[in-house]
């Protein structure tokens, strides 16, 4: 698990502490997860995995599919439209994340009165 925090930090381009703060926990913590010596807390592993838009299967290395997306595109279920705002998501931060997460519950609540 700890080398797949560390591509995928790497690969957005931050900082231990970055991460740390967007996912809410230290710099220090970052740096021992990242080196095997310690596991992450439930709340911290769902945290990064909502931020590098991965499933907590790949973080774990349970997985070699690092998202439920490409999953779906393995059986022809993802449409064009669904990548492109997929894609368009996952450059979101984390709080933009949370708030389309809860438009879309509400529109979806919405949906159901009618």
């Amino acid at each position: 698990m700890y080398t797949r925090v560390r591509e995928l930090r790497e690969q957005k381009g931050i900082s231990q502490l970055s991460l740390g703060l967007r996912v809410g926990c230290s710099q220090n913590t970052i740096s021992k997860i990242e080196k095997g010596e310690v596991d992450p807390r439930a709340g911290i592993l769902l945290e990064m995995a909502r931020y590098f838009g991965v499933s907590v299967d790949y973080l774990l290395g349970v997985s070699n599919i690092k998202t439920y997306m490409e999953l779906n595109m393995g059986a022809g279920k993802q449409s064009a439209i669904g990548l492109i705002y997929r894609e368009k998501f996952d450059r979101l931060s984390l709080e933009s994340q949370k708030v389309v997460g809860q438009v879309i519950d509400r529109l979806d609540e919405m949906e159901k009165k009618l």
